[in-house]
């Protein structure tokens, strides 16, 4: 990839390089930024801001406690352990941890995790009760 890359302050095609925080892209930082290209890091990873990550802790929550079927239905179990309404209050709940991470302090990931996955079942129960 290095041959490849433009000098940036030249504004050439191909002068940055945009990464993520893995630890074995911060040995490479020197290369890059040798060729001339600027080198732009994504955001720190957020679990807690990711609907995805809750969705697959209920997706293995439901394999687990479908171990012993068969692989197929209880992947299948495991994607209906997230039905539509149940992704909205998802979003819901990550657009709010967003909003409040700034004030609050350090949580307990395992259990804040448990907790939205709880609310957002309430949630959503909530929502169809009341249409």
């Amino acid at each position: 990839m290095l041959p490849l890359l433009g000098k940036h302050e030249d504004s050439v095609p191909r002068s940055i390089v945009v990464m993520d925080n893995a630890r074995i892209n911060r040995d490479i930082k020197d290369l890059i930024e040798s060729t001339g290209a600027k080198l732009l890091n994504n955001a720190p990873y957020s679990p807690d801001l990711n609907p995805i990550e809750l969705m697959f802790e209920s997706y293995k929550a439901a394999l687990r406690r479908h171990n012993k079927e068969p692989w197929d239905r209880a992947h299948n179990y495991g994607l209906m352990s997230v039905p539509p309404d149940i992704a909205r209050a998802f979003f819901v709940i990550a657009k709010s941890n967003n909003n409040a991470r700034t004030s609050l302090p350090k949580r307990n990931w395992l259990k804040e995790r448990k907790l939205t996955i709880f609310l957002a079942k309430h949630l959503s129960l909530a929502v169809q009760q009341h249409h």
